[in-house]
């Protein structure tokens, strides 16, 4: 069974308004199934009295509205597709309200529905689309009925038309500006969330979170998870001897450096000071070493301030055991960087 109040699709917090629309015209659908199955049981019970023909236009309405509703449940990249279908299934039936073909009042009132809803669930494009097909079929309609209807009738509905269209189109163009706007706010809030802004590399919030990830499904398919330690040796006395926008500049410098070493997919953060951690998975442990290996000769051989400046790092590099927890790995990371400040500095100690 399909659950319709919770649904399937999770949209991300800058999709605010396509989840809107979506569950717009997934209530649409459930309300039209709603509809026509009361009125068929209302028939059914002898409580209306209808012809063949509304009760086919009701099965009609129920069967398409339910066809779309589980293409929607299914398929959540056929949004758009099922909304033309339901925009063309209720001009239908709103067309087959009567075998005469009239321009009712009825009619005119769910033209108009139709119409405001295009805008809302839609968009501008889609909402100037049955706009046009609206104004046409009235005007079809009217030729066909003109004995009963005035030219006045028919230029006051056109007026409520235009007026209605052309308020719907600059609210929806204006949602989509503001939607736009709340997306692009969205992401920079995202990246001061994750991102070290003196770096430029993951903070120590997020790439915890990353690496939780990557370890959880380093133990699903049992694959290498290795976690490097870093620390800039001296750090200290780079602050206190040049001051800390010297101190500023060699963590840049330093991040840069580490960033051009590393594959695109491994994870690289700052954790604390001077302190960074690296997370790299799927590789073994000859390609680890020659990763830290390079990092560290790199990070010697890099000078700062017209070569005022120099530094070098230690890295403690430890591997995933089957029976880990992510912190079990970390403390061992701590402890293998330790090992390595211990002896000497500007050195890897690898605990395999």
């Amino acid at each position: 069974m399909f659950n319709f109040t919770k649904f399937k699709y999770q949209f991300s917090e800058d999709e605010s308004d396509k989840e809107l629309r979506f569950k717009l015209l997934l209530y649409g659908l459930l309300l039209g199934m709603l509809a026509s199955s009361i009125s068929l049981f209302l028939i059914f019970v002898n409580v209306f009295a209808m012809n063949m023909h509304s009760i086919l236009l009701n099965f009609f309405l129920f069967l398409v509205s339910f066809i779309l509703l589980i293409l929607l449940q299914l398929y959540k990249n056929m949004y758009h597709f099922v909304l033309y279908g339901a925009f063309f299934s209720a001009y239908i039936v709103i067309l087959l309200l009567n075998l005469e073909g009239t321009l009712s009042s009825l009619r005119l009132l769910w033209f108009i529905v139709l119409l405001v809803v295009g805008f809302l669930i839609g968009s501008t494009r889609i909402g100037i689309i049955i706009s046009s097909v609206i104004a046409i079929t009235v005007l079809i309609l009217f030729s066909t009925t003109f004995a009963s209807y005035t030219n006045r009738t028919l230029l006051n509905y056109f007026e409520v038309h235009l007026i209605l269209t052309i308020m719907l189109f600059l609210y929806t163009k204006r949602s989509n500006i503001y939607a736009s706007q709340l997306k692009e706010q969205n992401v920079l809030l995202d990246k001061l969330a994750s991102i070290d802004t003196l770096t430029g590399v993951y903070n120590r919030r997020f790439l915890f979170e990353l690496a939780n990830k990557a370890f959880q499904k380093a133990k699903r398919t049992d694959e290498n998870y290795a976690l490097m330690a870093m620390d800039l040796d001296y750090f200290k006395n780079i602050n206190d001897t040049y001051g800390h926008s010297a101190g500023d500049q060699v963590l840049t410098t330093f991040a840069n450096v580490v960033k051009s070493v590393l594959r695109e997919g491994d994870l690289f953060g700052r954790t604390g000071g001077e302190e960074f951690m690296i997370v790299i998975t799927d590789s073994d442990v000859k390609n680890i070493h020659t990763i830290a290996e390079k990092i560290r000769t790199e990070i010697e051989k890099t000078t700062y301030d017209n070569d005022k400046m120099h530094i070098t790092v230690s890295i403690g590099v430890t591997f995933f055991r089957e029976t880990d927890t992510l912190e079990d790995v970390m403390i061992r990371a701590d402890k293998c960087l330790y090992h390595a400040k211990k002896n000497g500095r500007n050195q890897i100690f690898i605990q395999e």
